[in-house]
């Protein structure tokens, strides 16, 4: 009985992996596409869009991008 158990259980890993196999994890979207904006992935079941953002607001995000990043690399003693 256990050895069936064990034998289902292992055809079922096999076939959901297989099934995991055949489908795309990842869409790569460059960065000049990003930055214009529009439509960056679209499927039957999602859709992706970027923003575009005006000036001071891109200014200022870039900004605090910028101070999280010193702040990680300080606090992790790099500089």
């Amino acid at each position: 009985m256990k050895c069936l158990l064990v034998l289902a259980t292992l055809l079922t890993a096999a076939v959901l992996l297989g099934a995991a196999a055949e489908s795309t994890a990842v869409t790569y979207a460059d960065h000049e596409k990003v930055d214009k904006g529009g439509s960056l992935a679209t499927a039957n079941s999602f859709g992706c869009d970027s923003a575009l953002f005006p000036k001071p607001a891109k200014d200022f995000l870039k900004s605090v991008i910028d101070r999280v990043e010193e702040r990680r690399l300080k606090s992790s003693g790099r500089k």
